[in-house]
């Protein structure tokens, strides 16, 4: 690896790093929201989309594998892929929540409203993005300086 990749590399990990962050602060939120006296599970759905979402783009920053705006998380775990197969069953457990970047937060075609997430739900979503930020913090430490 020449300076120059070597340099590219380093500026990938600490912009990796940052998606990192802010995808545990959307997870921080997700949690507030639901453990508040009067919970608000679509909030906290919301929260857990994008936790995941922000952390996927830090596996495809690191990976230098470009991405366009998206919120779809099967696509972009399906771009992920190549370079975290070992990630494959948390990066399928995301896709569930593609949905809930929008399906709580604007009317649809149908009169009634989806059900809201049940707490249990909520919970193994949690449990992905926990494990999607501890992937995500392994690779940013690994990656070389």
């Amino acid at each position: 690896m020449n300076g120059d990749d070597a340099e590219r590399l380093h500026d990938r990990a600490l912009m990796a790093a940052r998606w990192l962050a802010i995808g545990v602060e959307d997870l921080r939120v997700a949690r507030l929201c639901l453990n508040a006296t009067e919970p608000s599970p679509v909030a906290s759905a919301y929260h857990c989309q994008q936790a995941a979402e922000k952390l996927v783009k830090g596996l495809l920053v690191l990976a230098d594998s470009p991405f366009t705006k998206t919120h779809d998380l099967v696509r972009l775990g399906t771009l992920a892929l190549p370079a975290y197969p070992q990630l494959a069953s948390l990066l399928a457990a995301t896709h569930i929540l593609t949905s809930w970047a929008f399906e709580y937060r604007y009317p649809g075609p149908d009169l009634q409203p989806p059900e809201d997430p049940t707490e249990t739900e909520l919970k193994q979503a949690m449990d992905t993005i926990d494990a999607l930020a501890t992937a995500l913090r392994d690779a940013v430490r690994t990656a070389p300086q």
